[in-house]
């Protein structure tokens, strides 16, 4: 007996066998159109793969080219009008020394979420037993309006810049700070407004006058710095949050001076990425002799468009972002993969008004909103007490 598979052609015969001969032409010309199709489905598989094999690898060397200029190595120290002669400036009390986590959240791009990030952030420490000082260093005081909206209170006023004119006591300082009871029932806010952006100009240029003139002043950079020191925030606070504006201001250079930890949150798009780099750079030619110790918790994500993952151009933005920050920060990924804010409504349409991680409208997006935040703060405490 031949068990031999038959030929195609003796195959076709079978077939061709069961068709009526009317329909045999029709047959052929079908099976034609099938054998056709399908080897132009197999090519144009084959050709979108070796396409897209190009792209990642024409991505690659564009990762690669971005690298080499100017990224590679730390910067000189940077020249501004931030960079006098430092006669013994005091530091911030490290977490690892017992002293609180003073964070500041930073980026020189606005419209990235940076408020919305710390109101919900101290949301969440305030709901895990922790007492919060917030401080609102942006002049046009919208963590101040956010916060204040959300414990029902309709007046707000600049006191945060005491905290730069050092003339009074933390002590008096903070019997001027805004309660935020009910909302947040553990914590307080050193509110900002206007007003504030004439005292920061005002403090920088005397204290540029007296530094150009040989006079003696005490060192506008460290104000915040000594302030936060003091017992009454030291013992009664278990964490401080910092809003700062977009630029290298006086409450800025304040801030960066004053924390131990640094947040820079950003969208994950190309113009983003550009800003987070070049921030992270002028901190770093900064960073060795006006902050040495501050590090950094992390990039995080925010607007991302898809709530459980990141699409490529996402990715791609990580990955750079990731490799660019290296040599500025030590860390292999500064970016906070696991902790992002997706876009949602629940949160844009409350930003100003409220709070989301409280109240985001109905009960089911309150808790969505809570959920995220949730997921953000108890990544930022791991890498703080990491």
């Amino acid at each position: 007996m031949d068990n031999q598979a038959p030929s195609i052609d003796s195959a076709w015969a079978w077939l061709v066998g069961f068709v009526p001969p009317e329909w045999q032409p029709a047959l052929g010309i079908f099976a034609a159109v099938i054998i056709l199709a399908w080897l132009l489905i197999n090519g144009l598989k084959t050709v979108l793969e070796l396409i897209k094999t190009l792209q990642e690898i024409q991505r690659r060397r564009s990762r690669e080219r971005e690298l080499k200029t100017p990224i590679g190595s730390l910067p000189p120290p940077r020249i501004s009008v931030w960079t006098p002669p430092i006669q013994s400036p005091p530091r911030p009390k490290l977490v690892q020394n017992g002293g609180i986590p003073i964070i500041t959240t930073a980026n020189m791009k606005g419209g990235v979420g940076k408020t919305t990030l710390t109101a919900n952030l101290a949301a969440y420490f305030d709901a895990h037993d922790k007492r919060v000082l917030l401080i609102d260093f942006d002049y046009q005081g919208s963590l101040s309006q956010t916060v204040l909206a959300a414990a029902n209170i309709a007046r707000i006023g600049s006191v945060v810049d005491d905290l730069i004119r050092g003339k009074k006591s933390m002590g008096a300082i903070l019997e001027a700070s805004q309660t935020l009871t009910p909302a947040l029932s553990q914590s307080r806010i050193l509110t900002c407004y206007y007003e504030f952006s004439d005292t920061e100009t005002h403090e920088m240029v005397d204290w540029l006058v007296a530094v150009r003139e040989g006079r003696p002043t005490d060192d506008l950079r460290f104000r915040l710095t000594q302030l936060l020191q003091d017992d009454a925030v030291q013992k009664n606070y278990d964490v401080v949050l910092i809003d700062a504006p977009p630029r290298f201001s006086t409450g800025t250079i304040n801030a960066l001076c004053a924390s131990t930890h640094l947040l820079i949150p950003t969208v994950l798009d190309q113009m983003s990425a550009e800003a987070v780099i070049y921030f992270s750079r002028d901190v770093a030619a900064m960073k060795r002799d006006l902050f040495p110790d501050l590090r950094l918790i992390g990039v995080l994500p925010t607007l991302v468009y898809q709530s459980t993952t990141f699409s490529a151009r996402e990715q791609d933005v990580i990955q750079r972002i990731n490799d660019a920050l290296r040599p500025y920060w030590g860390v292999n990924k500064a970016v906070m993969e696991r902790a992002f804010v997706p876009r949602k409504n629940a949160i844009g349409d409350i930003s100003g008004t409220g709070i989301g991680y409280f109240d985001a409208g109905q009960q089911k997006y309150t808790m969505e909103v809570r959920a995220i935040f949730d997921r953000v703060g108890h990544e930022v405490e791991e890498r703080i007490w990491a």
